[in-house]
């Protein structure tokens, strides 16, 4: 949050952190077991600054065990609100490859405290698609978060043909610096 200044009382990403938590208050107490993986958030996003999306191991609750009437559409407002920051014809793209891969197999996990101005970490996670938010450093007032494509990262060195500047390099005439 913006303390001073013209902006103050604003929240960097804020619809998204709280898009979030309004789902997890709508978890009875054993999907909340489910859910939450972990008592402690991690210091950071997990992924990091890694060329490829490594995490690959789901964890939390899968979206295929919350309720269709009330759960389920609370969980599409955080994955919403993150698709929609591209471009509409980005964000139509991307919304297709997840539904193509099945919403079910989407999962939101949470870690760390559940109380508003406590470190927290969350992300959802699936077959095209990564996200995570990280709220612990600077009395959980220092947002990290990363959007990431589990099949054409961009950098990635998993599939031949996402790690774009490289591909560059080797193939523009150009450039007399060679990668190694």
């Amino acid at each position: 949050m913006i303390t001073e200044g013209e902006h103050s009382g604003q929240k960097v990403l804020g619809a998204e952190g709280e898009l979030a938590r309004q789902l997890l208050s709508l978890l009875d107490s054993d999907q909340l077991e489910v859910a939450i993986f972990q008592s402690e958030a991690p210091e950071d996003i997990l992924t990091g600054t890694n060329r490829d999306a490594t995490l690959q191991t789901y964890q939390g609750i899968s979206i295929s065990s919350l309720n269709q009437t009330e759960q389920l559409p609370v969980f599409m407002r955080p994955l919403r609100e993150y698709v929609y920051n591209a471009t509409p014809i980005v964000a139509e793209y991307q919304i297709k490859r997840i539904e193509d891969a099945g919403i079910e197999n989407l999962y939101f996990g949470w870690a760390g405290s559940r109380t508003p101005g406590e470190g927290h970490y969350y992300r959802i996670h699936g077959p095209t698609i990564l996200i995570e938010y990280d709220n612990v450093q600077n009395e959980a007032n220092h947002v990290h978060s990363v959007w990431r494509d589990m099949q054409h990262d961009f950098g990635g060195s998993y599939h031949p043909d996402s790690d774009l500047l490289r591909k560059h390099y080797e193939e523009a005439d150009h450039h007399q610096t060679t990668l190694r």
